[in-house]
């Protein structure tokens, strides 16, 4: 193992604390549902993906089709065509299989934290650095879920433990790790302004996607002021 690689497992601490009672909570809503949990150990390997798993999770209780559920996993999920376009100018001489495994593990969290250390810290950035931080949520995430879903039956309330704040939490903490600017802070409200509108709209499912799109737009090639200049 490398520096970088150790690196990016200590720096990985904010998402591996937001997993541990994000993934209990997955596992027992999941065994909660009848899912086992090798099949919750399965999902979270396989899939690795947050938001998407408590919603084929809700599809799965509900009886729908394997095609809705597909279709649903893929729209909510089409934000990471976005990461990896972020990370791509970091990654130009990279063989396309290496970066094939990387984009496997990307996540929100993960490319908060690592498309910060890649803008303000570019020196330390790189795949092994990227692997570092990816590895440490998967494997967090993975072993949770399970723990969850097997002692599932011992948590009946998780909103009561506030469990179900977590995320959020977890997200309000990377997204401030970002904020370095008054161009970033900008970015983020209007981002978020622009999101909360469309999710009101039939364009709910695309919300975040459009949001950030459109702020980021608007503001390229805006002044870099320091926030405390």
């Amino acid at each position: 193992m490398n520096k970088y690689f150790i690196n990016g497992i200590k720096e990985s601490y904010p998402i591996v604390l937001g997993y541990i009672p994000i993934g209990l909570a997955f596992g027992v809503l999941a065994r909660s549902t009848g899912i086992s949990p090798l099949g919750v150990l399965l999902i979270s390997l396989i899939l690795f993906a947050g938001s998407a798993q408590f919603i084929i999770v809700s599809m799965l209780a509900s009886l729908a089709s394997g095609v809705s559920i597909v279709f649903t996993i893929f729209i909510v999920n089409f934000r990471h065509f976005l990461m990896s376009s972020a990370y791509s100018k970091y990654f130009k001489d990279d063989k396309t299989s290496s970066l094939a495994f990387l984009s496997y593990f990307i996540t929100d969290e993960s490319f908060a934290i690592g498309i910060n250390k890649a803008k303000y810290e570019n020196e330390e950035f790189n795949k092994s650095y990227l692997l570092g931080v990816e590895l440490s949520g998967y494997f967090t995430w993975a072993i949770f879920t399970t723990i969850g879903a097997i002692v599932g039956s011992f948590i009946t309330d998780f909103e009561a433990l506030g469990l179900d704040f977590a995320l959020p939490a977890m997200f309000i903490g990377l997204l401030a790790l970002l904020i370095k600017t008054k161009k970033d802070l900008i970015v983020c409200i209007l981002a978020g302004v622009l999101t909360l509108l469309l999710s009101m709209t039939f364009l709910e499912s695309f919300a975040v996607i459009i949001g950030s799109v459109i702020a980021s737009i608007v503001l390229v090639g805006g002044h870099d002021d320091k926030l405390h200049e």
